[in-house]
C-alpha cells in the first residue's frame, strides 16, 4: 500500500457527521490524484482484511470506505471525482445513505476477492501487514 493510501485510508469516519469525511476525502483526492492507481481499492480492501482480523473494525471501515469511495470516482469517468462530490452535496441525504449502506455489504463479500486479486497481481502467496 502506497504512503498516499495509507494517509487516505486514516481519515476519520464519523457516521454522524459524514460531510466533514466527505469534505476531508475531497480535499485530499483533489491534491492527491496519483492515488488513483491500479490496485488502489485492492489494497485498500486487503488493509481492511488485516484490520478486522487484527481486531481494528473502526479502521477496518475507513479502508472499505475509501476504497469505495474511489472505486465510484473511477466510475464516474474523467470528471469523477467532482461528480461524485457534487452529487453528495446536491443530494446528501439520499446519496449519503446510498453510498454508506453500501460500506458493510461490499466488505463482506468484497474482501476474500480483493486478496485473491492482490496474491495474482503481485504473485505472492501471503501477506503481511
Amino acid at each position: 500500500m502506497t504512503l498516499s493510501l495509507t494517509e487516505f485510508s486514516k481519515i476519520p469516519l464519523n457516521k454522524y457527521r459524514l460531510t466533514e469525511n466527505y469534505e476531508a476525502s475531497y480535499k485530499f483526492l483533489q491534491h492527491d490524484r496519483g492515488i488513483f492507481t491500479e490496485g488502489a481499492v485492492d489494497a485498500l480492501l486487503l488493509e481492511a482484511f488485516h484490520a478486522e482480523t487484527n481486531g481494528k473494525k473502526q479502521y477496518a471501515e475507513q479502508c472499505v470506505h475509501q476504497g469505495l469511495m474511489i472505486q465510484y470516482c473511477e466510475k464516474l469517468g474523467r470528471d469523477g471525482i467532482g461528480m461524485f462530490f457534487k452529487k453528495l452535496v446536491h443530494f446528501p441525504h439520499f446519496m449519503s445513505a446510498v453510498f454508506a449502506d453500501s460500506v458493510p455489504f461490499y466488505a463482506m463479500s468484497s474482501l476474500p476477492s480483493s486478496k485473491d486479486n492482490l496474491r495474482k497481481q503481485t504473485g505472492y502467496r501471503r501477506f503481511r501487514k
